[in-house]
């Protein structure tokens, strides 16, 4: 019965019926999962695990490490890049649901024994369990690759800031900090990018970005990016915390540098000034103008006067930031 519900739901899901079948079960999907395993686990005798714990973590750990070295193989066969051959293996190398109802079909059909059912189950539940583990792992190989094995990260960043002189420092490289960095490629303007995010590191490095794995907040970090030598730090980090930490890092570096910082709105604009900003874009301001000129546009004014009106807001509004803070 198990392996006739399942061959229709494989047959359900190819049909012009799925989504409208998706959405009827999805009031029950949760339900459903927990009655699941919870007869699953009804099923299984405590004593027999503990009488068996050495085979089950034997099995455990020989079905996890022969399913991730394949899993790799394979990878590495059909070139999958660095870091993610390793998180590949991790993520397919415990059991699935499926599982239960093979065990199911042997019992019935005498090839299994209910002791090695019981048994064969606990591994595969163990390794269901095993997955958010798995995949915190394989994504942190996945980042320690990236960092170590990166074009950018050959070149160490102390060799380009110190090489470097007027350039722009960029702190954080989002997608703020990848369109700036664009805008300075466009008029060549040399810079160097500073992030903690591993696989935004590696995506950068290979298109040509020069990207670097680094706190932005740390002294020693801006210090090794040639902020002494910049001509200005702009940091587009959206972590407000993070933002002040390095606005107040840099101006210790270098008084006089200009600082630009992404804020969120007016009043932490205000107080990324009052630790050392030259000036601060707030982006609710931005987005919000952006939005306006639009529609102006869309309600027939014409693009000069719509530009001329959301310019004049844009003044008034960065004016007024300034006078709040001082």
């Amino acid at each position: 019965m198990e392996l006739g519900a399942f061959l229709a739901g494989l047959l359900l899901a190819e049909t012009e019926y799925r989504t409208q079948v998706e959405l009827d079960i999805e009031p029950y999907r949760s339900l459903l999962l927990g009655l699941f395993f919870l007869t699953i686990g009804m099923a299984l005798d405590p004593m027999l695990i503990l009488d068996e714990i050495g085979w089950i973590l034997a099995l455990l750990v020989s079905m996890l490490a022969i399913k991730a070295i394949v899993a790799f193989g394979l990878g590495w066969i059909f070139d999958l890049e660095k870091g993610g051959r390793e998180r590949f293996g991790l993520l397919v190398s415990q059991a699935g649901e499926f599982a239960f109802i093979v065990f199911a079909a042997a019992l019935a059909l005498g090839l299994l024994d209910s002791r090695e059912v019981q048994i064969l189950s606990v591994v595969v539940v163990l390794s269901i369990a095993l997955t958010p583990a798995l995949d915190a792992l394989g994504r942190w190989f996945e980042r320690r690759v990236a960092i170590v094995d990166t074009p950018g990260n050959q070149t160490k960043l102390e060799d380009t800031g110190g090489h470097l002189e007027g350039h722009v420092v960029i702190a954080g490289f989002g997608r703020v900090g990848q369109t700036l960095a664009k805008i300075l490629c466009s008029q060549r303007i040399d810079y160097v990018a500073l992030d903690l995010n591993g696989d935004t590191i590696m995506r950068a490095t290979r298109r040509g970005w020069s990207v670097f794995y680094g706190n932005a907040a740390s002294a020693e970090t801006l210090k090794a990016a040639g902020l002494y030598k910049a001509s200005s730090l702009v940091v587009t980090l959206d972590n407000p915390a993070s933002a002040a930490r390095a606005v107040k890092a840099a101006r210790r570096i270098n008084p006089d540098i200009p600082i630009i910082v992404r804020s969120r709105d007016h009043a932490h604009g205000v107080e990324l000034e009052a630790l050392g900003a030259s000036a601060c874009v707030p982006e609710t301001l931005e987005a919000s103008l952006q939005l306006g000129g639009q529609v102006l546009r869309t309600l027939g004014l014409p693009h000069s006067t719509a530009d001329h009106i959301i310019d004049g807001l844009r003044s008034e509004d960065y004016a007024n930031i300034r006078d709040l803070g001082g």
